[in-house]
């Protein structure tokens, strides 16, 4: 199976999951026994998730290199170098190249990936309303189908945007952002409607499954931009 079919499969059991979970906002299964173990065991499952996340974020290098292609990248790597006689450059994660300049910013010298950075804003969002959910008893029941929505929609366009060329940094940084501040408010929203650790337990599971689909889908944008590139002495073109 090629990349791109991978991709395909991991972008529509996520879209398919989301549909699934969000049916549950119209014909929701309320458990009238709720277990205290619920919210404490959700709330500690989705805080490893974020700060996992994060880590991500404030590693991308290490965390691309974990899911790139192992041998195959390092030989098609090797065969690009050899080939052009240029050693790609890279800023952060990113090839330091006109054709990424809306993906990466500067703060001072350092370079900011604007991607990285919206899911790691959004991470702090999560673990503050995680905590604010979960373990100070916050109650969502009266706006849990609003707030589950527009997390929905904050996940959509989290994994569908990256698809298309967006070339407004903040965007990028805001789109991400709200991807990632989507996550939780689908999971506190379908909980408070629903109050099944099952249902909490699969969203986790997707929380998980979404972030790498996430991964995939920037991994395969940047790949894009190589291929279309004309530049003949770039060590990454064809890449």
């Amino acid at each position: 199976m090629t990349h791109n079919n991978y991709l395909i499969f991991f972008l529509g059991v996520s879209i398919f999951g989301l549909a699934v979970v969000m049916m549950s906002t119209f014909y929701p299964n309320i458990v009238a026994d709720d277990p205290g173990l619920r919210k404490p065991l959700l709330g500690s499952l989705f805080v490893l998730a974020c700060l996992l996340g994060m880590g991500a974020t404030a590693f991308p290098k290490s965390c691309f290199r974990i899911f790139s292609e192992g041998k195959n990248r390092k030989a098609t790597d090797n065969k690009y170098k050899k080939s052009a006689g240029i050693t790609p450059n890279f800023r952060g994660h990113h090839p330091n190249c006109g054709n990424f300049s809306h993906h990466v910013f500067r703060i001072g010298k350092r370079p900011i990936c604007a991607g990285c950075l919206g899911l790691f804003i959004g991470g702090l969002v999560n673990l503050i309303g995680a905590f604010v959910y979960f373990f100070a008893g916050l109650r969502l029941e009266s706006s849990a189908v609003p707030i589950s929505w527009i997390g929905a929609a904050g996940v959509s366009l989290g994994l569908l945007l990256p698809l298309f060329s967006i070339r407004w940094t903040l965007g990028r940084s805001a789109v991400n952002a709200f991807f990632a501040v989507g996550v939780f408010l689908v999971l506190v929203g379908v909980d408070s409607i629903t109050r099944d650790i099952n249902m909490g337990l699969l969203l986790i599971l997707l929380t998980v499954f979404w972030i790498f689909t996430r991964i995939s889908i920037s991994q395969w944008s940047h790949q894009r931009i190589c291929r279309r590139c004309q530049l003949e002495k770039c060590g990454l073109r064809g890449f």
